[in-house]
């Protein structure tokens, strides 16, 4: 019988049991189990069923790639781990399939699935194909994780499933931390099947093609952006690099791609967070560790904290100074990210330190046998999304900001004022979560069924505003009015689609107050083209007729 059947207490008893080509490969790996420990118990893991001789896609494909030839003795079949929140052995397991007749029997198997942990033969490499559950959100709300895929998996049997997003780590030979994120971040997308990601040597060659003449014949070392950009394009999907300006445009990347299926990948410089002194080799400590990789996986929002301004002085402006005005965003209330971090593992936190510069904070200490804290730096954010999406964040954010610019005084002599949160959503999410809304939300039925008409694109930019008193996050519960905007045109066109209010009878008296481009500043002061003039022309215009969605 090629299956075991232990009670989970650490993954220093789990490695006793394994074939012997994996364990002595996992001997050398402390760091990743250490942490895998602590999230096993988290997630509640009670007991395991190991599968000793399981083929591994992935592995199979770099296995004939490259290990196949090595001149050492590597197996090419690995463990399979599957992760159970219930207490039950060997004996239980025999009783269930042979009496599992039909649906009478209690289930032992699918209801208390937490995933699967893939162990490969390679040595201080093990970690292979990782899908293990999220955090559970009864410790901590909050948590959003958009980019959760279901996988399949068949065990004596059963198809059991589990949302999750893919991790491995990197195997030092033919992939390097920008390959492992990258492929974690290929199984996040919307527009790819998880079956057919290709595998991390794959990625590698992908980078390849476009590889410098000074580097080694295989890039395994590291990647640069343009390699990472080529590996996403030759897998389907569109690059898209990014520049950001502070800690809160990072977070509105960040959170407004998410949203779609997109995984970010961020490069990052590491380094210590106590720079003072030298190492034992005679290095300073301020001198950066090296760089990095991740891809981002999900994140938290505070509803403790004040959301921070976004300083507008930070970024250009068609406006005069005399008219800039502070912007607020939903996603600045992020206070810590969650991350595939193959030096750690799955779903790692990482904390940001400050709001105006992108550093963060990694748990990497923890879980190594130094008491030096290291923190990270953020220098690139790397988007794979899909072709369609052509008009970028920047150009919804600008016509936001300077909506807001006009307007925001207006709304503060009101006692209110607007949080906004920009995200990209598809047609068939907007409209799904439009029908299930409570037609309170609505000022009649028809309401309700006008907005499930609209002739909508495929993917759609959309700005949600909160009117809020105070500081309290958790004001931000019930969205006040929508703005949508096309994200399949042209940078120079007219995206502006229409506006939605979804509680005419109360607060939109207020919003409509202000709508006049006139009341603070000569119109030839903003360019002619301006489309936040024209969300506010158009207001105007469906208030006069009373069509307002």
């Amino acid at each position: 019988m090629n299956l075991t059947v232990v009670p989970y207490n650490s993954f220093t008893d789990l490695i006793s049991v394994l074939p012997e080509s994996t364990r002595n490969a996992c001997e050398t790996n402390n760091d990743r189990f250490l942490y895998l420990n602590d999230y096993l118990k988290q997630i509640g893991c009670k007991t395991i069923i190991i599968e000793t001789k399981y083929v591994d896609k992935n592995f199979l494909d770099d296995y004939s790639e490259y290990y196949s030839r090595c001149f050492q003795d590597i197996q090419k079949k690995c463990a399979r781990i599957h992760l159970f929140s219930s207490e039950f052995s060997l004996s239980d397991l025999k009783n269930y399939i042979l009496e599992k007749i039909d649906g009478s029997t209690p289930d032992l198997l699918c209801n208390n699935y937490l995933g699967f942990i893939v162990l490969r033969p390679l040595p201080n490499a093990p970690l292979a194909k990782v899908c293990i559950s999220t955090y559970p959100q009864t410790n901590e709300k909050n948590r959003y994780f958009p980019t959760l895929k279901t996988y399949r998996v068949h065990l004596l049997g059963q198809e059991l499933t589990i949302k999750s997003l893919a991790f491995q780590e990197q195997d030092r030979a033919l992939s390097a931390c920008a390959t492992s994120a990258l492929w974690s971040s290929f199984h996040g997308s919307s527009l790819l099947d998880v079956d057919k990601v290709s595998a991390p040597s794959r990625i590698t060659e992908n980078a390849k093609k476009i590889i410098p003449q000074y580097q080694l014949n295989h890039p395994h070392r590291g990647l640069t952006p343009a390699q990472m950009a080529s590996s996403v394009r030759e897998d389907g999907l569109d690059p898209l690099l990014c520049n950001f300006i502070n800690t809160s445009y990072l977070k509105a990347l960040m959170r407004a791609y998410l949203s779609v299926g997109v995984t970010p990948v961020l490069g990052m410089s590491l380094h210590y967070a106590d720079e003072s002194g030298f190492l034992e080799n005679g290095i300073s400590k301020a001198v950066p560790i090296g760089n990095h990789a991740v891809a981002v996986t999900g994140y938290h929002i505070s509803t403790t904290l004040p959301i921070p301004s976004f300083k507008t002085d930070d970024i250009p402006t068609i406006l005069n100074k005399t008219y800039q005005r502070d912007i607020y965003l939903k996603s600045s209330a992020i206070d810590k990210i969650y991350v595939h971090d193959d030096e750690i593992g799955p779903f790692a936190k990482m904390e940001f330190l400050n709001e105006y510069w992108q550093h963060i904070k990694t748990r990497w200490y923890m879980y190594r046998n130094t008491v030096e804290e290291i923190n990270a730096t953020v220098k690139d954010i790397l988007l794979p999304k899909p072709h369609k999406i052509r008009i970028s964040f920047n150009t919804v954010f600008s016509i936001i900001r300077e909506f807001n610019s006009l307007y925001m005084k207006s709304w503060y002599d009101r006692g209110c004022r607007i949080v906004w949160d920009i995200y990209l959503t598809t047609v068939n999410d907007f409209k799904k979560e439009i029908s299930l809304r409570d037609k309170v939300y609505f000022n009649s039925e028809m309401h309700k069924i006008d907005i499930l008409t609209l002739n909508l694109p495929r993917y759609l930019w959309r700005v949600d505003g909160y009117m809020i008193n105070g500081s309290d996050n958790n004001n931000l519960n019930s969205i006040n009015f929508t703005l949508l905007f096309d994200a399949t045109d042209i940078e120079n066109s007219d995206i502006f689609i229409c506006g939605i209010h979804y509680d005419l009878l109360s607060r939109i008296d207020i919003f409509l107050s202000v709508l006049n481009p006139l009341s603070e500043l000569n119109a030839q002061k903003i360019s002619k083209f301006s489309q936040s003039l024209r969300i506010a022309k158009e207001y105007s215009d469906l208030l006069a007729q009373k069509i307002i969605y």
